[in-house]
């Protein structure tokens, strides 16, 4: 309910002002104060989004968790992304700020950012299984190199192809690039 201070002006000036009117004139809807002039009474159901990926079935910001979100029905995922200094784009999430991005101390255990590596240097990073950053727990941070989704730090490259190419992962599947 909005009060008389919030009203818009060309609503002060009416005489005949009631709650009522208020409530149902369109100069008070969402949509018309947010300028959306298509027609938002869809009833279409809101996308999902596996924010990195399926984190708590799998390591965050990993193929095995972008395939997961898309196998229990996710529209889509959100991603993180790095250059590092080769000129590689990297998937990673990592601590800090906007200033000082992609810190390793609580995903890896080691001082430094990600900004500070090349692909294959960031690639042999090892996870800090016992980091309250992941949402998966312990077990299922893997280091087993038989299994081509296990967890290390993905290329952009690789995981786009690896979700184009899974059986999996539907045409129209939505990836957000932070």
């Amino acid at each position: 309910i909005t009060s008389l201070n919030t009203m818009p002006k060309q609503m002060k000036r009416t005489r005949s002002f009631s709650k009522a009117t208020a409530m149902q004139s369109p100069t008070f809807s969402l949509a018309t104060k947010l300028n959306v002039t298509d027609d938002i009474t869809h009833n279409h159901r809101p996308a999902v989004i596996g924010h990195r990926g399926s984190l708590y079935t799998a390591l965050e910001n990993t193929s095995r968790s972008f395939i997961e979100a898309a196998q229990a029905g996710a529209d889509g995922i959100e991603l993180d992304v790095f250059l590092l200094k080769c000129g590689t784009l990297v998937v990673f999430h990592g601590t800090g700020t906007d200033q000082s991005p992609g810190l390793l101390s609580s995903y890896c255990g080691i001082e430094g950012s990600i900004l500070e590596y090349t692909a294959d240097e960031a690639r042999r990073l090892t996870f800090n299984k016992h980091s309250d950053q992941f949402g998966c727990g312990p077990s299922l941070i893997t280091d087993d190199n038989h299994d081509n989704h296990y967890c290390y730090v993905h290329t952009l490259e690789e995981v786009l192809i690896t979700l184009r190419d899974h059986p999996d992962v539907k045409p129209d599947f939505v990836i957000k690039i932070e």
